[in-house]
């Protein structure tokens, strides 16, 4: 597979499972720690921050397997 597809998956990844995560964390604070959905802005904020550095992770983290996989595959381990 080329390197920019294993970029892009890992990209897609983990700003997936980050916004599951967030969305999780929020909806449980709005229903059960907070009395309203207003007081939950402060950690919509910090997430809004925090979710496009997961993207930019998981690019890192797509690149990091392709070379990875390039390397066992060029020494011949599996």
């Amino acid at each position: 597979m080329s390197r920019l597809l294993f970029i892009i998956i890992g990209a897609l990844l983990l700003g997936i499972v980050g916004f599951f995560i967030g969305s999780g964390i929020s909806q449980y604070q709005v229903r059960v720690l907070f009395y309203g959905p207003d007081q939950a802005g402060e950690f919509i904020d910090v997430f809004l921050i925090i979710w496009p550095l997961l993207f930019i992770a998981g690019g890192f983290l797509g690149n990091w397997l392709y070379h990875r996989n390039l390397t066992r595959r060029s020494s011949g381990r599996s």
